[in-house]
């Protein structure tokens, strides 16, 4: 299974380089001021990106043997990470309701403030894909992950700008097809994930964390989350 993996693993890079060499000759540069746009909106989301996540991907993998001896182990640190996802999501968006608030006159005349939401909704996705990317990885599985990460948004970004061309989206559109897709991809990693680990959500995951074991898990994603 090893072997497969890698070799589809590796198709899948060389296809994604393929695509990008022809999309940045041939299409990229037919919409430039739309790519700089979105280029900044996922520059953003990178930014937003490990504060959401917050080590949680990488503390899966490096206490996932520790887990899979405990009963629902697994399945409850998941469960607890994907809520640390969300609870950061909604602090951030918490956040940027109470800046726009107090300093709204200021912001809305950054430029950059008026795509902010997209960039946010693009990081939460992103945050969630990273997340059960890494519980794929756990399994063995890095060629579906790839593919859904890597390759299915170097296609996605040159469909939407040839629909811009022809005239069939505005740039609006073309800005939230692209988080829409982001937010299906997030799902489907979800969906994924979960089926290939035969793993349940769970609320009832605070028995896990003993004293001794959160603070060995909020160090190592304080850790991880500043070497991001």
């Amino acid at each position: 299974m090893v072997t497969r993996q890698t070799a589809k693993f590796s198709l899948v890079n060389y296809v994604g380089a393929a695509v990008g060499v022809v999309s940045n000759l041939l299409i990229y540069p037919l919409e430039e001021e739309f790519l700089g746009l979105l280029r900044g909106i996922e520059a953003a989301a990178f930014l937003l990106l490990p504060v959401f996540v917050f080590g949680t991907s990488t503390a899966l993998v490096n206490f996932f043997p520790r887990l899979r001896n405990q009963e629902n182990g697994v399945s409850k640190f998941l469960s607890a990470s994907l809520a640390a996802i969300l609870m950061n999501l909604f602090l951030v968006v918490v956040l940027l309701f109470i800046g726009n608030y107090f300093f709204g006159d200021y912001v809305q005349e950054l430029p950059s403030f008026q795509y902010m939401w997209y960039s946010v909704a693009l990081a939460g996705a992103l945050a969630i894909v990273e997340l059960f990317r890494k519980l794929a990885s756990n399994y063995g599985r890095i060629a579906f992950p790839s593919f859904m990460d890597r390759l299915l948004p170097k296609f996605l970004l040159p469909t939407i700008i040839l629909l811009l061309i022809g005239g069939y989206l505005s740039r609006e559109m073309g800005f939230q097809l692209y988080i829409y897709c982001f937010v299906l991809i997030a799902f489907i990693m979800l969906s994924y994930g979960l089926r290939l680990s035969k793993l349940k959500l769970t609320l009832r995951f605070r028995n896990l964390f003993d004293k001794h074991f959160s603070r060995e898990v909020l160090q190592y994603s304080f850790y991880s989350f500043f070497a991001t």
